[in-house]
């Protein structure tokens, strides 16, 4: 638990007790040695008299000496805690410039577009940042969607997997390979351009400040001839993003 008390608490706590020792200190030093009671029983009245003026201008001068010293340590511990926070601040700003961004690179159509065996989909992805990135969970769906209607709002996707891969900087990465069974239906209508093939997906990465980032991806199927075709990117701000 010790381990876990930040740097400027244990700055603070030091503090605090040196304020209160040089307050102790200083009380104790403003108040008349008893000795000094003996010794002027002793003494005249004019010398008593210097004895007491004496003890006075010391102990307010003690008194003084101690406020200073605790208003210089407050005026330090605040110096201290506002130069940590902005060493935080700036610590923040170098990580939000030097972090890992990662986008998708390609979406493939690694098959025939045919209801007899399932379409094969590989999709990679790219760290374009500085930093590494460490890879969480990602989740792959696939969408056919008749014309004239919109892509499902908070889509639940069939694919997901939890990960844990470092993705260096200026690496690519392909996800898993994944297959979709068409059915005969299906195919005749996005051959008819009565419906949409789509491939949407997401991936879940951290930066190395440990704040969790999301790029999303929406691809639409274009046939080119009887079988094969490309899938182009959709602007969609639910499904194509990046945080």
């Amino acid at each position: 638990m010790l381990n876990r008390v930040p740097k400027i608490g244990w700055i603070a706590i030091g503090l605090a007790y040196l304020i209160g020792f040089v307050f102790v200190v200083g009380w104790s030093s403003a108040q008349p040695p008893h000795h000094a009671k003996i010794y002027q029983s002793t003494q005249t009245p004019k010398e008593k008299s210097y004895q007491d003026i004496s003890a006075e201008i010391i102990a307010y001068y003690t008194k003084v000496l101690a406020c200073f010293t605790g208003i210089l340590a407050i005026a330090t511990i605040g110096l201290g805690t506002g130069t940590y926070f902005q060493v935080k601040l700036a610590r923040q700003e170098f990580l939000s410039t030097h972090r890992p961004k990662i986008r998708i690179k390609h979406v493939w159509l690694m098959n025939a577009f045919w209801y007899d065996v399932p379409v094969n989909v590989r999709v990679v992805c790219v760290n374009v940042g500085t930093t590494d990135a460490q890879l969480v969970d990602y989740g792959v769906d696939f969408l056919i969607i008749r014309r004239g209607r919109s892509l499902p709002p908070d889509h639940q996707f069939a694919f997901r997997r939890v990960i844990s891969t470092v993705l260096k900087a200026g690496i690519s990465g392909p996800f898993p390979d994944l297959d979709y069974i068409l059915t005969e239906a299906d195919e005749i209508d996005v051959r008819n351009n009565a419906a949409d093939f789509y491939c949407v997906g997401y991936l879940h990465y951290m930066d190395s400040a440990g704040r969790i980032r999301t790029t999303a991806f929406c691809r639409r199927l274009v046939l080119e001839g009887q079988r094969s075709g490309h899938f182009v990117k959709v602007e969609h701000p639910d499904y194509e993003y990046e945080d």
